[in-house]
């Protein structure tokens, strides 16, 4: 299921996370898709440090990213995960 992005400022921004989006929706196994979450959660908290968005958008956008990862990685098989992933997560948060 694609991701709806919300409206973000900056083109640039809105074609590299959907780049992202699309990496984690075609992740064929459970170590792909960790890496592309790892990759994701890199770039969210390299536009936070440099304040590319504003706190709402990274705040909507850490949803949505949430959301699609426990899907994709509930369809490959690991729905135990989910704590681990609010944890990690919440780093990108802050």
């Amino acid at each position: 299921m694609p991701i709806a992005l919300p409206p973000l400022p900056n083109l640039a921004i809105f074609f590299s996370l959907t780049s992202y989006a699309i990496d984690l929706e075609r992740a064929h196994n459970l170590q792909t898709l960790d890496l592309h979450h790892k990759r994701l959660e890199s770039y969210l908290m390299a536009l936070r440090d440099a304040s590319a968005l504003p706190g709402e958008d990274l705040r909507k956008l850490n949803e949505l990213f949430t959301t699609l990862y426990r899907q994709q990685f509930s369809h490959l098989g690991g729905a135990g995960h989910a704590l681990m992933l609010t944890l990690r997560w919440s780093v990108v948060a802050k």
